[in-house]
């Protein structure tokens, strides 16, 4: 499926689809997507947030953090529907990984950003993603490695004072 098949669940034509994938609560789902939104909405006013939290059932209290901070949520276990007013789309179902890959350009890959030491960035790399990451990648170092030398990943290591997992 590529990104021109945004419609199939339901989603707009942004231009834009950025991914948070794997997205571990140790470092603060909703945190995290809150400051991720903020930084992609600021260079991108109209691009979807895709966030995959890696615990579902968690995506209750991450969709009231994000709503709290101003931000316009759907979420896919309500039906909730993505319209041009939806900024953060909260795919809280299993077995769809995948999909919301294959639908995104760019993946921030989850389990990256704390010290859980990354996650998988094979699944985004098949899909055609441009993959960003955070410094904790220990899980998966030689692929890490390897997707560097080709020019396949970067890093996004946010600044001493500044954490993408801190408050939003």
């Amino acid at each position: 499926m590529q990104r021109t098949h945004l419609g199939a669940v339901g989603t707009r034509d942004t231009g834009a689809v950025v991914m948070g994938g794997g997205l571990n609560p140790r470092g603060g789902n909703g945190r995290f997507g809150g400051r991720c939104a903020k930084v992609v909405l600021a260079r991108h006013p109209q691009a979807l947030l895709l966030l995959v939290p890696r615990h579902p059932h968690r995506a209750a209290s991450i969709e009231a953090l994000l709503q709290a901070k101003g931000l316009r949520t759907a979420r896919r276990s309500t039906n909730a529907p993505i319209t041009a007013q939806t900024q953060v789309y909260i795919a809280d179902t299993f077995g769809e990984l995948g999909l919301w890959y294959a639908l995104a350009a760019i993946a921030f890959v989850g389990g990256s950003f704390v010290r859980v030491g990354g996650h998988n960035p094979y699944e985004p790399a098949h899909a055609g993603c441009a993959i960003l990451h955070g410094p904790q990648v220990a899980n998966f170092h030689h692929a890490y490695a390897d997707m560097h030398r080709h020019g396949a990943c970067q890093a996004y290591l946010p600044p001493r004072n500044h954490s993408l997992a801190g408050p939003a």
